[in-house]
């Protein structure tokens, strides 16, 4: 093999030896360095508790044929530190805001690449109150254009979604060309719809008396409490994420999405 390929033999070599000799310098350098431990000095004290976790599940519904067992249970092991998770394969039992609000505007953002769902509960999208791809910024109801800016944006959003349902943009230069060369861009886009009931999707109803039962077996004791998974909505997906058919529809592609139609992410905050 050397003498059939003798440059790669060569550098094969080369690189060994470049590898033992970093390894050598490497123990070298660990043998000469002296640690110094004194054990009858304590700086720190770590304590470690046995605990454990609760996780949503429609078995610790009330009315469960083992519901009472399961918190008795828990409030007889009187552990500290006991996480409650609201587990995101239960969308029904465990986001309190499983639709958006039915108000006007609606509104969307998405980094350039990425495809921008906007869509009404009922009726068509009316109006395209604002449209840019480029450097926009504000929060929804208060969009600025920046500089950078496609004259074109408003004409190729209302043709895509003036007048429908629901409408997917494509945010990318081949669709609105690129006004800004070598910078990161942005599409926002705020719409009417025609039809809007002014309601939320707000409901406690399933979430509230399994953390109620939580909150009871666990008194007098330190928890964590741990807030997931977040409505899908809020997240920039190609088409609305199904809702449960009820509450206990066991549900694990549920979260979906990895940018916020919020760039601010103040509607996730909130």
């Amino acid at each position: 093999n050397a003498l059939k390929y003798p440059l790669f033999y060569d550098k094969t070599i080369m690189k060994e030896k470049m590898v033992w000799w970093l390894f050598f310098c490497v123990v070298a350098s660990v043998r000469s360095t002296t640690i110094t431990i004194d054990w009858n000095t304590v700086d720190y004290v770590s304590p470690t508790h046995s605990t454990c976790q609760v996780v949503t599940n429609p078995k610790l519904l009330r009315g469960s044929s083992i519901h009472n067992q399961s918190f008795e249970a828990l409030k007889e092991l009187g552990a500290d530190y006991v996480r409650y998770a609201p587990w995101y394969p239960y969308p029904g039992l465990t986001v309190a805001e499983l639709s958006p609000p039915d108000v006007n505007p609606q509104c969307g953002a998405v980094i350039n690449n990425d495809n921008l769902y906007m869509g009404c509960a009922e009726g068509v999208i009316s109006k395209i109150d604002f449209t840019s791809y480029g450097t926009p910024s504000g929060l929804c109801g208060n969009f600025q254009k920046g500089k950078c800016d496609a004259a074109n944006s408003t004409d190729i959003v209302e043709k895509l979604c003036l007048n429908k349902p629901n409408c997917l943009i494509n945010a990318t230069k081949h669709v609105f060309g690129d006004p800004c060369e070598g910078t990161v861009k942005h599409l926002y886009v705020q719409v009417q719809c025609s039809v809007v009931t002014n309601t939320t999707s707000w409901d406690f109803s399933m979430l509230d008396p399994v953390v109620e039962d939580f909150f009871a077996a666990t008194q007098g004791h330190p928890i964590i409490f741990d807030f997931s998974p977040n409505p899908q909505w809020m997240w920039n997906t190609n088409s609305p994420v199904p809702l449960p058919s009820y509450p206990e529809e066991e549900d694990w592609t549920y979260p979906q999405g990895s940018d916020p139609r919020d760039p601010t992410w103040t509607q996730l905050a909130m």
